[in-house]
C-alpha cells in the first residue's frame, strides 16, 4: 500500500519496502536503539527485519492505511516512526507513537521535524490524542517529542516492562491533544 507525507524538500515518509531491508538491519544492529526502545532487539538480524517488515503489511492490512512509515532522506531508508492502535472502544481515540533513526542522523533535527509532521497529520485526520513513552535516561527522545508540541504529563516507575529481558523501564510520559 502505498502512502507518502512530505516533511520538507529531503525527507518523506513512505509506506516500509522489502528492499529496506538492508538499511535496517545496517542502523538497527545498534546497543544504544536495543537500550532505548521497547521492542528493538540486539543484535537486530535480517531475520528481525523480515518480521517487522511483514508485521508492517498486516497491519496495512487490518486497517486498510499505513500505519509504520519508512524516514526516508533523498528516498533512503534512515529510520522509522509509527503508530500503535488500540481496539478496545473506549480507547480509539488515542493512539501511541513510537520512532527511531539511524545513528549518523542523531542530533540534526529531522526527528523533531517528522514527529512533528507525523503527529500533526494523524491528529488532524484520525485521533484526538497521541501518547508517547520514553525510557528515562534518553532524555534526548524526550527533548524531540517537547520540540514537536508533546507535554510531559509525568514519570512513570516501573511503567513498562521490556518483553526482550523481562525488566521494568521507568518513563516518561508525553502527549499531544487535538486543539
Amino acid at each position: 500500500m502505498k502512502q507518502t507525507l512530505t516533511i520538507n524538500d529531503q525527507i518523506e515518509l513512505t509506506e516500509i519496502r522489502e528492499t529496506d531491508k538492508p538499511q535496517f538491519v545496517q542502523f538497527l544492529n545498534n546497543k544504544e536503539h536495543y537500550d532505548y526502545t521497547l521492542h528493538i532487539p540486539s543484535p537486530y538480524t535480517e531475520a528481525d527485519a523480515d518480521w517487522f517488515i511483514n508485521n508492517c503489511r498486516k497491519a496495512e492490512q487490518k486497517h486498510g492505511h499505513v500505519v509504520n512509515f519508512a524516514i526516508r532522506k533523498e528516498g533512503a531508508l534512515i529510520g522509522g516512526v509509527g503508530i500503535m492502535l488500540n481496539d478496545r472502544p473506549q480507547l480509539i481515540h488515542k493512539a501511541e507513537i513510537g520512532y527511531w533513526i539511524g545513528k549518523p542522523f542523531w542530533g540534526q533535527g529531522i526527528m523533531t521535524e517528522v514527529v512533528r509532521v507525523f503527529s500533526d497529520y494523524w491528529l488532524s485526520n484520525s485521533f484526538l490524542r497521541l501518547e508517547a513513552t520514553v525510557f528515562e535516561p534518553n532524555l534526548a527522545s524526550k527533548r524531540v517529542l517537547e520540540k514537536a508540541g508533546f507535554k510531559l504529563e509525568g514519570f512513570c516507575e516501573k511503567y513498562l516492562i521490556k518483553p526482550l529481558d523481562g525488566l521494568p523501564r521507568d518513563v516518561f510520559l508525553l502527549s499531544k491533544v487535538k486543539e
